[in-house]
């Protein structure tokens, strides 16, 4: 896919096409992707928005393949040295690493940011957040920009929690049957008229 980014036409319809692929792609992962998967994907990523003469977008991305794998490069064919894109690429490369903050995960499952599984998310620059439940499956991917709410993104894919649920529904029942005790007295020709 990234050498056909590279060598393909240059459309806009093209380029719009392949950042839905992109999207797309991580959004529906079956298992948790190595370090190395996460840094071709950022590379396609940069790629395409270098393409799309989004400049700012591609050096995010060149910085989060630098960060999660400092040995993948860019191609002479696709970076010539000196050039526009290889000069995005060094500079992402000499920018430190990014902060870090930690993320509240649900309880027994695991978080994964760029193939490592970690309880942080970096704060500057996008990053492949997979969510796996207690048993190991994949529950949630996506690739998190910064400022992302996870928290809130993962309440959509969660039923509400039972225990509130059935202490609510406990309490309910309780109040209906102390109420209809109360009220059972003073009933006339029931059997707790006797």
């Amino acid at each position: 896919m990234i050498f056909g980014f590279e060598r393909g036409p240059k459309g806009a319809d093209r380029l719009e096409s392949g950042k839905l692929i992109m999207e797309a792609g991580v959004v529906c992962l079956d298992a948790v992707p190595m370090p190395y998967d996460a840094a071709l994907v950022y590379q396609a990523n940069a790629l395409i928005r270098f393409m799309a003469m989004e400049d700012a977008e591609a050096s995010l991305w060149l910085r989060a393949m630098s960060e999660t794998m400092p040995s993948l490069g860019l191609s002479a064919e696709a970076a010539p040295t000196s050039g526009a894109l290889d000069s995005l690429y060094q500079a992402a490369r000499s920018t430190p690493a990014s902060p870090r903050a930690e993320v509240k995960i649900p309880k027994g499952h695991t978080l994964y940011v760029d193939g490592q599984q970690t309880i942080s998310v970096p704060l500057v620059r996008p990053s492949l957040v997979v969510l796996t439940d207690p048993d190991g499956r994949v529950v949630w991917s996506g690739a998190v920009r910064p400022g992302d709410d996870l928290e809130a993104t993962w309440k959509d894919f969660y039923p509400p929690r039972l225990w509130p649920l059935a202490m609510t529904a406990i309490g309910l029942t309780v109040a209906l049957v102390a109420g209809g005790l109360a009220m059972a007295p003073n009933q006339r020709g029931g059997p707790w008229s006797q």
